[in-house]
């Protein structure tokens, strides 16, 4: 058991695509698409018009060196992403946020978990132009909707794959607590995959709701993500 989970976190490190640096922004702002509409999105079984709720709430991550995906999960005054701690963790420079709609900042590393592969970023909400503030959207999430979740239930995995261009991929979940000795933490298992580049993306149910964030996969093709009340808990730890 303890050898096989070993792959998964090799496995998790390579979901981060490489950052090509070509299309990096130099500046602190600068918008990459005109709309939402502008996002090729495969949709492998989620219903269409929640697929474009839900992209309101995703992100493309380019560290410089390399990328990933996250999500909206608070923003009230400003705007906290969640992202798998490991698309941050050769971090050196500038980290740039695109949002739903092509509009990119750059954005501040708010806590690096030490327990958990989580990250959090941040962006104060007076940066944000507020012309663009109705195409994003905090992902629906609770531990009463986690607590719901059951073997076997139709969930689906989403990120980016590379810049403008997102994955939708349907899978069923196997465990939605297991204890996985090598990384210390516990995590949700599901049968559906997921590539290079939706690491920090999410895993989410039939009805749009966020039971965990990606982190990687296994030889035999599982998805293994961080559940959402371990995103929760570590928001509450550093708030306190």
């Amino acid at each position: 058991m303890k050898k096989n989970w070993m792959l998964i976190l090799v496995s998790a490190i390579l979901l981060c695509s490489c950052s090509t640096n070509e299309e990096t922004p130099q500046d602190t702002t600068t918008v990459l698409w005109e709309s939402p509409e502008d996002v090729r999105i495969e949709n492998c079984g989620m219903e269409e018009t929640l697929c474009k709720e839900l992209q309101k709430s995703l992100v493309f991550i380019d560290t410089g060196e390399l990328c990933g995906s996250g999500l909206v999960w608070e923003y009230e005054e400003d705007m906290v992403i969640v992202t798998a701690g490991h698309v941050l963790e050769e971090v050196s420079g500038a980290i740039y946020v695109t949002l739903s709609d092509g509009y990119t900042i750059t954005a501040d590393l708010y806590w690096l978990c030490t327990n958990s592969d989580l990250a959090f970023l941040k962006i104060e909400g007076e940066r944000i132009p507020k012309l663009h503030m109705e195409h994003y959207s905090v992902v629906s999430h609770s531990a009463e909707y986690f607590n719901k979740a059951k073997q076997e239930d139709i969930l689906y995995t989403m990120g980016y794959r590379g810049l403008a261009d997102a994955l939708v991929l349907q899978g069923a979940l196997a465990d939605k607590w297991v204890y996985v000795e090598d990384l210390e933490q516990f995590m949700v298992l599901v049968r559906a995959e997921v590539v290079q580049g939706m690491s920090g993306g999410g895993l989410f149910d039939a009805s749009g709701h966020c039971i965990g964030i990606i982190c990687g996969m296994d030889r035999e093709g599982s998805t293994v993500a961080i559940p959402s009340q371990v995103v929760d808990a570590e928001l509450i730890s550093l708030y306190w």
